[in-house]
């Protein structure tokens, strides 16, 4: 049995920590964290993968930072933001709630992609994939 002092510091501590990592603004994903379907056109696991991401959301944009590990060598986009089932967000009116950058890299190779995104009026599960080119990305609205 713990003694009231012991109690009242886990209790404490209990309380503080979801406080504490909502304070931060910034939430660290893993991969494990953000299972989801393969987005239609993406490259599976044995070309590259996801290895964590961080995003800061604002009044307008979502700032993305994804740690991606190639396994095979080649020049990639790579897009982050928000998503809908198996397809990146975008609008009725075309406007994209999602980001990309091209990358080259090689096997082996974990480069660090910054993006930035708009924010949808509704959806917000956020998501980081690498596609072989642009042409690879589909939407849905």
């Amino acid at each position: 049995m713990l003694n009231p002092q012991t109690h009242s510091r886990i209790c404490l501590f209990a309380l503080a920590l979801p406080l504490v990592l909502l304070l931060s603004g910034l939430a660290r994903v893993s991969a494990s964290e953000t299972e989801r379907d393969p987005l239609v056109g993406e490259v599976d696991d044995k070309v590259a993968f996801v290895q964590t991401f961080d995003h800061k959301v604002g009044s307008a944009t979502c700032e993305i930072e994804a740690k991606i590990k190639f396994v095979k060598a080649g020049t990639y986009t790579v897009a982050g933001g928000y998503y809908k089932g198996k397809y990146l967000h975008a609008g009725t009116t075309g406007k994209k709630y999602y980001a990309t950058k091209t990358v080259k890299a090689d096997a082996g190779d974990v480069i660090t992609v910054r993006l930035k995104a708009h924010v949808p009026p509704a959806n917000k599960k956020i998501t980081v994939a690498v596609f072989k080119s642009d042409k690879d990305i589909r939407t849905k609205s």
